[in-house]
């Protein structure tokens, strides 16, 4: 993701969404990015703050408080498929509304047929190669997967 904003990354504000303990925030921010972390769950971001030393912030994904147009880069590894469908849409409005324009979102999710379940309290859904009705084409974005973006197979 780094490799796709300005300046591989040195500088810009990239947003780790649903950054865990903080392994890849730590990454991020190693890499010259000026990283901050989101998780819903404060024991990980205890840890996430021990662990990279970066601010980070306790929210709920489906309540989320983010400053308007803040960040250059959207980091989001396997936390999305933590969010029902039918509250996606509006989650992905919350945080496309953070980033600036020219901004990069990642975001990477378990690939199947987009069955959706819970294991006791935890939910999951598995995503199709195609994003679920009105989450990419009512935003009048320009959305492309990694390997599009590195000139690989569509």
């Amino acid at each position: 993701m780094l490799a796709c904003l300005p300046e591989e990354g040195q500088g810009q504000r990239v947003l780790d969404f649903g950054c865990g303990p903080g392994r890849d925030l730590k990454a991020l921010s190693e890499r010259g990015a000026l990283a901050t972390g989101l998780d819903g769950c404060e024991a990980f971001c205890a840890m996430a703050r021990t662990h990279s030393g970066c601010d980070v912030w306790r929210q709920d994904f489906l309540a989320l408080d983010l400053p308007a147009e803040s960040f250059e880069g959207l980091f989001a590894n396997a936390s999305l498929f933590h969010v029902l469908t039918l509250q996606l849409k509006s989650v992905l409005d919350a945080l496309f509304a953070t980033l600036v324009l020219g901004s990069v979102l990642f975001s990477s999710n378990p690939r199947g047929n987009g069955e959706e379940s819970w294991n006791e309290e935890r939910y999951g859904g598995d995503r199709t190669s195609k994003p679920p009705s009105g989450t990419t084409s009512e935003y009048g974005r320009d959305v492309k997967s990694l390997r599009e973006f590195r000139g690989g197979p569509k």
